[in-house]
């Protein structure tokens, strides 16, 4: 085996390179995007006035034109600080990890968080949402007065669901060692002569020389013909068998 294995050394870096290139296009098509939790956050009004009155029409224009703030808060440091401390991660982290956007023509906030496992994701959302909503609350309470706006959460950070990505070059060097698990498996088999035999026999079976007895069973066309000579009957079975491989295959 280790001669077959050393005349054939383009072989196995072929195999090598089939195998990691094979494993590198996995690598490319995997989905290595970072687990995203979401949450949503409603805004209204606080004030007790009946939802007629001009003053409560007041209030939820407000509200709305006040809901871009809001969301620009939500990656000040006021807000991650305390979110980023709760967590155990910096503000520098949370940050770019962060995306907080009004819905249109509503006063509803959707808190994005993106972190590189579930878990991370969902308890950083839930921080931030926590720390938004209280900070939103204290913005929006004059001293001794009840809260302007009202924070309530329609939808709680979402929990994504858990999946194994394997780590970025594992696969291609998966592939590259399989390829070359190949190669030798193929030079094993080489080297047993298994395939040589195999070859050997069926050329034989195919083109060997039919009896005497075989040539006798040949069916005539007409019994009045004379027996062809051996030549001649030796082409009419291989076109006879011939025929029949071809309807097998």
């Amino acid at each position: 085996m280790t001669t077959v294995l050393r005349s054939a050394r383009w072989v196995l870096v072929v195999g090598l390179l089939a195998g990691a290139l094979a494993g590198l296009l996995l690598d490319l098509h995997l989905d290595r995007s970072p687990a995203s939790s979401d949450a949503q956050l409603v805004l209204s009004n606080g004030t007790a006035t009946p939802a007629s009155s001009e003053k409560a029409s007041t209030e939820a224009s407000y509200i709305a034109n006040q809901t871009p703030t809001y969301a620009a808060l939500a990656t000040s440091d006021d807000v991650l600080g305390p979110a980023a401390a709760s967590v155990g991660t910096t503000v520098e982290a949370l940050r770019p990890e962060v995306t907080v956007t009004g819905l249109q023509d509503t006063s509803v906030l959707v808190i994005e968080v993106r972190a590189d496992t579930p878990s991370r994701a969902t308890a950083e959302a839930t921080a931030l949402t926590q720390t938004l909503s209280g900070q939103i609350t204290r913005l929006e309470t004059p001293p001794g007065q009840p809260p302007r706006v009202l924070v309530t959460t329609s939808s709680p950070a979402s929990a994504p669901a858990p999946r194994y990505v394997p780590p970025w070059g594992l696969l291609t060097v998966t592939g590259a060692l399989a390829g070359l698990l190949v190669v030798v498996l193929g030079a094993a088999v080489w080297a047993s002569g298994v395939p040589q035999r195999a070859g050997r026999r069926f050329s034989a079976w195919l083109l060997r020389r039919p009896t005497e007895a075989e040539l006798a069973r040949i069916p005539a066309t007409d019994p009045r013909e004379r027996r062809d000579d051996p030549e001649v009957a030796v082409a009419k079975v291989a076109g006879h068998w011939l025929s029949k491989l071809r309807n097998r295959g």
